[in-house]
């Protein structure tokens, strides 16, 4: 072997160890941005429910405009629609995350049972389409499918139930077969 192979050999070991270096910094870093953007979701979410939980007038609020969004009036419509528009960017923001891969598994399933929580009040869903257009056409359709979703297991719900019936016996008659016959052979002496 000449001192020119030996060169390159060395050479195309020292790219295969640089491209492994980069992709494990690569998968490093993915793993940071996931948490960070864990974190960051995380803060916001308990800062909000420490702000609601905190503030009487806004939790009495977002119960009574979630009970009935119609019954709102003036100030207390508006601030109802200011909270609903936080709670939907908030989850909008949640749903990127989620279609860009940052957000995957447990997580996206944790912060998206939220949205099916808030659009469950029958005012959430009725508020719905005054703010719709303000948020990306993706995000419209993933909660308009949750809200079909919701009013289609509200209305089977409502339903009254019929009790299923038992199942009809079988009338099959049972076949006999024909007993085997031993063989000479076969029994023993």
């Amino acid at each position: 072997m000449t001192l020119q192979e030996i060169v390159q050999i060395l050479g195309g070991i020292g790219v295969i160890a640089s491209m492994i270096f980069v992709g494990i910094q690569i998968r490093s870093n993915a793993r940071a941005v996931r948490a960070a953007t864990n974190l960051q979701i995380s803060h916001t979410q308990t800062s909000s429910l420490y702000n609601m939980a905190s503030n009487a007038d806004l939790a009495e609020l977002v119960v009574r405009g979630g009970g009935d969004f119609a019954a709102l009036k003036g100030l207390d419509r508006a601030r109802f629609r200011f909270h609903a528009m936080f709670v939907l960017t908030f989850n909008q923001n949640i749903f990127f995350q989620h279609k860009i891969g940052t957000l995957t598994g447990d997580d996206w399933d944790s912060f998206s049972g939220d949205l099916v929580s808030y659009f469950d009040m029958p005012g959430a869903r009725e508020a719905w389409p005054t703010y719709r257009k303000r948020f990306n056409t993706t995000f419209q359709s993933h909660v308009d499918q949750i809200i079909d979703k919701i009013e289609r297991e509200k209305t089977a719900a409502a339903l009254p139930h019929v009790a299923a019936e038992p199942p009809k016996k079988s009338r099959r008659r049972k076949v006999t077969r024909p007993r085997r016959l031993k063989s000479a052979t076969s029994s023993k002496a």
